[in-house]
């Protein structure tokens, strides 16, 4: 048996060995190339399958709070007013961490009730950077500290007391467990010194007079300074501007209502006491 030789197997084509040899190179290549292929599949196939790395969360340590509650607070403040002293009454007090300014708050009555409710608070500021926010800002937060919410409230006006000018605005106050009772907001700010009173004054289901409240104000004393020396000037200044319509009486000079801290009783004929 004969065989053909390359030339004549393969017709006119002439494959030089040169040619055969880079056309085996390029199988190889091929080859190589399919394999490394098939292999990245394969592994993408498995990283596919592999569960995926639990994604690690750092937790953000909570802030520190920045006020402290006084145990068993001494009372810097009183508030001698016959009505007053009917309610239920709390006093706290509360120190910044940082800046060592003190909060008191005196709370007079449940707003739940839907009795006459009368809360204060009285700060008296530290080194800490105390926000001078808008007066409806702040008293919402200060019901949100009561566990109240203001539900509307109108703008304020300027009441003249004998700590300064007040700002006071009629609003509606409510808890969670009852319905919203119109109240009397403030909040002032004392122009010699670093100290703020802010609050809400309820009359049980009846709009409170302004004047009633200038009285309540005029009836605030500070039982002791320590050696806080401005807050005890100002308190002394303020001693000598008290309304004389308030002095004497249970609560205000007149009243064209039943008195605001008792529905059931009317309120007295006007008497001036001599002392």
């Amino acid at each position: 048996m004969r065989f053909r030789s390359s030339k004549a197997h393969y017709g006119s084509l002439n494959f030089s060995e040169p040619a055969r040899v880079a056309g085996f190179r390029w199988d190889l290549a091929g080859l190589a190339l399919a394999t490394l292929a098939g292999g990245l599949g394969l592994a993408l196939l498995a990283e596919a399958d592999a569960p995926l790395p639990s994604a690690h969360v750092e937790q953000a340590a909570a802030p520190a709070p920045a006020w402290t509650q006084i145990n068993r607070p001494f009372e810097l403040y009183g508030l001698e007013v016959s009505e007053v002293a009917k309610l239920s009454r709390t006093y706290e007090a509360r120190r910044h961490v940082t800046g060592g300014g003190r909060q008191d708050i005196l709370t007079f009555g449940s707003l739940k009730s839907g009795s006459a409710y009368f809360r204060l608070v009285l700060y008296r500021m530290g080194d800490e950077d105390a926000q001078n926010v808008p007066f409806f800002v702040e008293l919402a937060r200060r019901a949100a500290d009561g566990g109240l919410a203001i539900t509307k409230s109108q703008s304020p006006v300027p009441l003249a007391t004998r700590f300064g000018d007040v700002e006071v605005a009629d609003l509606s106050l409510a808890s969670a467990e009852g319905a919203a009772l119109p109240c009397l907001g403030f909040r002032m700010d004392a122009k010699t010194l670093p100290w703020r009173m802010t609050g809400f004054a309820c009359g049980g289901g009846m709009p409170l007079p302004r004047p009633e409240l200038q009285c309540i104000f005029d009836r605030l004393d500070l039982h002791s300074a320590g050696d806080d020396r401005a807050l005890a000037k100002f308190f002394a200044d303020a001693e000598l501007r008290r309304n004389p319509a308030c002095a004497g009486t249970r609560l205000t000079p007149a009243s064209a209502h039943a008195a605001w801290l008792d529905e059931k009783e009317a309120p007295p004929p006007l008497r001036l006491s001599k002392h």
